[in-house]
């Protein structure tokens, strides 16, 4: 598959960053930010865990890892 995707990228005149990881990680950024769950995520791009999906997933233009994050660091503040 990368053969092919540098064959396409190349007839299209596209050098430098075109990558297939790049074009992965272009492609989950999309379908996170479309509001799809991270479990569609980890389908997709065949992911064992969901979690390693999260960093896809935003909720109101927010990360949800980062807010998980977050919200993990305010009940360790409380603790």
């Amino acid at each position: 598959m990368r053969v092919r995707f540098r064959k396409y990228f190349k007839e299209a005149g596209i050098i430098g960053e075109g990558t297939f990881h790049r074009f992965r990680h272009t492609f989950a950024g999309m379908i996170g930010d479309a509001g799809y769950s991270a479990f569609v995520l980890k389908q997709l791009l065949g992911h064992s865990k969901a979690s390693t999906s999260e960093i896809y997933t935003y909720i109101g233009g927010i990360p949800l890892k980062e807010a998980v994050d977050s919200l993990n660091d305010l009940v360790d503040l409380q603790l």
